[in-house]
């Protein structure tokens, strides 16, 4: 019997390995050669990059072409990026004092704000019947707000304070970098006013530098604002004259015992202040008085007369005399 030999391209799954890897190699390399010529068809020559690039001289007044807004991003990105390890924070503080020496304590609590570097924004005073009261917003600068806090303590009770606290660095970082970008655009635009050549390019111009002005300024007057308010912090205080500072207490026996002794001394109030508003209005509660007697004797003087006029014994009438007929 006569033995056949098959080729080793007869079947698939007997192809030689090193034919195979030889068919690879050549195919990556057809590839890599058909990518280099597509990059070389397709780069732009330098005549081209030439004449892509714009002009020095703008025929288009247009602001956009001239002013390139990229710019402004990247350099609001790079200042995020390097945003400082300080942070903006802004402060403010709500009181509520108690004090038995009024005058003492407001004098004390001025004369420290001013040693400090502060002052006093607003301030209102009322003068009640039995005490005062007044309020103040106070600013100090940030890094001695607690040597002011400390000075509410003295010759007072503080009842309440509450603190709050706000991060603006971000805020900042943002307006800044707006505030640079808008300004890049003013100088562009003035450039652009310079290079007009007709009425219509330069009331175009005009009219978005006005409002790029605007809201530059809208920025600083912002950022501003804020600074003063990271820089000075803002303490608001009410103060009481009381003849009794309240005690805080937290534990529930002081609570009710101090509860009950106050309702004591509020109904000792209510009949002092009943006595005294009885005495003040005592005069005006006479003159009343004599008016009302008058009337009074009056209409019970009418009465007795009447009541006379009804009691008396009431007389039959005469008879008549007797008739005759004639």
């Amino acid at each position: 019997m006569k033995k056949t030999t098959q080729s080793p391209f007869a079947h698939p799954f007997r192809f030689p390995r090193a034919a195979l890897a030889l068919c690879l190699l050549a195919a990556v390399l057809l590839l890599a050669g058909c990518a280099v010529q597509k990059s070389d068809e397709f780069a732009p020559s330098s005549e081209l990059t030439a004449s892509a690039a714009p002009p020095e001289e703008y025929d288009n007044l247009s602001y956009t072409n001239y002013f390139d807004t990229t710019n402004a991003s990247a350099a609001d990105g790079q200042q995020k990026a390097s945003q400082p390890a300080d942070r903006a924070i802004i402060t403010t503080v709500a009181a509520n004092v108690q004090t038995k020496t009024y005058d003492t304590y407001t004098a004390a609590l001025k004369a420290k704000l001013t040693s400090l570097g502060g002052r006093i924004d607003s301030s209102q005073q009322y003068n009640y019947e039995y005490a005062r009261e007044a309020a103040w917003t106070m600013r100090v600068p940030s890094e001695q707000l607690d040597a002011l806090l400390e000075a509410l303590e003295k010759n007072g009770t503080v009842l309440s304070l509450d603190k709050q606290t706000w991060d603006a660095t971000d805020e900042l970082l943002d307006g800044d970098s707006k505030r640079k970008a808008l300004e890049a655009e003013r100088d562009a635009l003035l450039a652009l006013l310079q290079k007009a050549g007709s009425v219509e390019e330069i009331i175009k111009v005009q009219d978005r530098l006005s409002t790029v002005r605007g809201e530059l300024e809208g920025y600083i007057a912002k950022l501003q604002s804020l600074r003063d308010q990271v820089a000075m912090s803002t303490v608001t205080v009410n103060i009481q004259e009381v003849d009794r500072v309240t005690k805080v207490n937290t534990r529930f026996g002081p609570q009710v015992k101090d509860g009950f002794l106050q309702s004591l001394r509020d109904i000792g109030q209510g009949f002092r202040n009943f006595a005294l508003n009885f005495l003040v209005a005592l005069p005006y509660l006479m003159l009343l008085a004599i008016p009302t007697v008058l009337t009074v004797l009056l209409v019970r003087r009418l009465l007795r007369k009447r009541k006379k006029r009804q009691a008396a014994p009431v007389l039959p009438p005469p008879p008549l005399p007797p008739t005759t007929n004639v």
